[in-house]
């Protein structure tokens, strides 16, 4: 992008006057511009590049209490006396906001009005992720059931090898009843 002087960039300098309409002077031009009263609170019909905004007289303030003043007034914004507020490629002057970020925390910048910071996923996205959900919801199912089995099992075994060697242990005291009384266990269990 090449440089532009100063001539080039188109600004519209506006007063707000309490509930009086919109006065507005063209930079290089001495005429103000005075729309009708139904058209008061949007700009006038010449896009600038740049809207300078002069901001309402100071109103009282309580002692002790700062109080940033922000008004919306039509589709502009007032601010401070001596804030740019730049035009938008869409034609609506840009409204000024307040990071909420850590390292530029209540700093101001300029974006467009029409803009959505945290849009919603598109609907395509919801489903790829739902699906991806549920099947990692079905996977871990199935993994689970599987590891349950496995321990169903081998407890089932280990179950049925206790059983087989009491059985064994109860059919040599029944071949020899001398065992337990000489204090001698029987051959299976040694």
């Amino acid at each position: 992008m090449g440089t532009t002087s100063a001539r080039s960039v188109r600004v519209l300098t506006a007063d707000w006057a309490g509930n009086e309409a919109l006065t507005a002077t063209w930079a290089g031009r001495g005429s103000p511009i005075k729309p009708p009263r139904s058209q008061a609170s949007s700009l006038p019909t010449l896009e600038p590049d740049l809207l300078f905004l002069r901001g309402e007289p100071e109103r009282e303030r309580r002692k002790g209490r700062k109080e940033e003043r922000e008004e919306r007034r039509g589709r502009s914004l007032v601010v401070i006396s001596g804030v740019l507020v730049p035009m938008c490629f869409c034609g609506d002057p840009c409204k000024v906001a307040k990071s909420d970020e850590e390292d530029t925390s209540r700093q101001r910048y300029s974006m467009c009005s029409n803009f959505q910071f945290e849009s919603t996923p598109a609907p395509d996205q919801q489903d790829e992720n739902k699906e991806r959900m549920d099947k990692r919801l079905r996977e871990e199912a199935a993994e689970k059931e599987h590891k349950e089995e496995e321990e169903r099992r081998r407890l089932a075994a280990e179950r049925e090898r206790k059983l087989e060697r009491a059985r064994r242990a109860k059919a040599a005291i029944e071949e020899n009843p001398d065992a337990l009384r000489k204090e001698k266990w029987p051959r299976c269990t040694q």
